[in-house]
């Protein structure tokens, strides 16, 4: 019962989160055709701030709320007082790149053009800051469809904000705009469902009531802080050594790449929460299951997406963004390789926030932002764009290997060698297949990828990886019944 409800929650999370994946390469082919480089580069820069100061709006308290949320006797007090502490740190950065824009602009953007688009991507941050508390309180109560819903209307707003953009010829700080009204909305409404409407209380009770949490989520603050450098500083870096458009070029790879998320990341978004409810329960084994368990999924679906991605990503950047936007093969496989590393990172990370060792991992941080910097200062110096993103795999690759070895100490979770081996070999023998298919247009790239999954999923039963009487199982367990 319990493994159903577990990969039933990430089948919901997935249906229901796609387009939030996918929102960044649905609003490419308007954003670039509408915007230069230049303006597409500084839209980009916004997405990398908001991946920082989400966390970091609230101390990090937001993953106190996930971890210890279920344990309290009076949860609206914690959920008061880590809003009442997000606001006030809120106005705070809000105060700060007003008085000094041209700092923040020289920071993010490289030059102070951008200085009045940066100040309202702030406001936008600082509501989705907000939502990021609010969302965490629903996915402490494992209530992942409502959560994903919220995220799915956000998503499909920030798209109709792009087309509205597009067709009417807005500018920039207009867009952003429209994606703060809606945001805002969506604000209030997750505010009631958590039946917190009024969500601020006094200093001295928010004090009170967070203080025994802070031991936990300071570490995390400062793990936020240098895992945010080490994945930002390969932009940070070509906006300083190489230029803004050369940020957006980057971008348009990174986001297509990031389409291995819309697999990957509800395994270890719905991991989390069950793994600590097993473990509050003391139920260990159950615990070394879902670890492993998710290992499995994680590298299954992946293998295929990474071949597939790699096939049409020339002739996918080309009709969305169009040819000023190319990179090449090798910079997508890099781009790819990092993705999985990060997926399997965060996976096994959770195992360190299980047994409360937080407090080591900036350790682990701070040697992997150094040891990224490094790397990408020399390559992106060298070899450009393609410098940066190996630095980045190289960094990620180490962090993964570090926590997997790290988590392993603690977490007795298999890893499944045997099925590697098997869908990497089957998965190459349908990117064979497929890459000599022309794809220069919509519907022949949609053929590509419909020949690919047909191809992919006769070799999995070929080759007895999966077989009807086990398919036949997965529907009947987990598609026809209820968890």
């Amino acid at each position: 019962m319990k493994e159903r409800s577990f990969i039933k929650n990430i089948l919901v999370r997935l249906i229901l989160t796609a387009p939030v994946n996918l929102k960044g390469i649905i609003v490419i082919p308007l954003l670039t055709r509408l915007y230069t480089q230049e303006v597409y580069g500084a839209w980009l820069q916004l997405l990398l701030m908001r991946d920082i100061l989400l966390p970091l709006l609230s101390l990090r308290l937001e993953t106190a709320i996930l971890r210890y949320l279920t344990k309290e006797k009076e949860p609206q007090a914690i959920i008061k007082g880590v809003f009442t502490v997000t606001v006030l740190v809120t106005l705070a950065f809000l105060a700060f790149v007003y008085f000094f824009h041209g700092l923040a602009g020289d920071l993010i953007f490289g030059e102070r053009t951008f200085a009045g688009v940066l100040f309202i991507g702030s406001i936008w941050i600082a509501v989705n800051g907000l939502m990021h508390v609010g969302l965490s309180v629903l996915r402490a109560m494992e209530k992942i469809t409502t959560l994903s819903l919220r995220e799915l209307m956000s998503a499909l707003w920030t798209v109709f904000s792009a087309v509205c953009a597009y067709l009417l010829g807005l500018d920039i700080e207009k867009f952003i705009w429209l994606c703060i009204a809606g945001d805002t909305a969506l604000l209030l409404w997750i505010l009631f469902q958590i039946r917190t409407p009024l969500p601020l209380t006094s200093l001295l009770r928010a004090w009170l009531v967070l203080k025994k949490f802070i031991g936990y989520s300071a570490p995390l603050i400062i793990n936020s802080l240098f895992l945010w450098f080490t994945k930002s500083i390969d932009r940070i870096l070509i906006v300083n050594l190489i230029g803004l458009s050369a940020v957006s070029i980057y971008g348009v790879a990174l986001q297509i790449t990031n389409v291995m998320s819309i697999v990957l990341s509800p395994i270890n978004f719905v991991l989390f929460p069950r793994v600590i409810a097993s473990w509050n329960m003391k139920k260990k084994d159950d615990v070394n299951h879902f670890f492993s368990l998710a290992l499995t999924m994680t590298i299954a679906c992946s293998i295929p997406m990474l071949v597939g991605l790699l096939v049409v990503s020339d002739s996918l950047i080309l009709l969305l963004a169009g040819k000023g936007y190319h990179t090449g093969k090798l910079l997508i496989l890099f781009f790819l390789l990092a993705e999985l590393a990060i997926m399997i990172y965060q996976n096994h990370l959770y195992a360190i926030h299980l047994v409360e060792k937080t407090y080591l991992l900036p350790v682990l941080f701070v040697l992997t932002a150094a040891m990224n910097f490094m790397l990408g200062y020399f390559l992106t110096r060298s070899i450009g764009l393609l410098g940066a993103v190996i630095a980045r795999f190289c960094t990620f690759g180490f962090m993964a290997l570090v926590v997997t070895v790290w988590s392993r100490k603690y977490i007795r979770f298999e890893i499944p060698w045997i099925l590697i081996g098997k869908m990497l070999i089957i998965s190459l023998v349908m990117g064979g297949c497929v890459y000599w298919m022309p794809m220069s247009t919509w519907p022949q790239l949609a053929t590509v990828v419909g020949a690919g999954c047909l191809i992919y999923a006769a070799l999995l039963f070929g080759t007895g990886i999966v077989t009807k009487d086990a398919l036949s199982s997965f529907k009947r367990e987990f598609l026809w019944k209820n968890a």
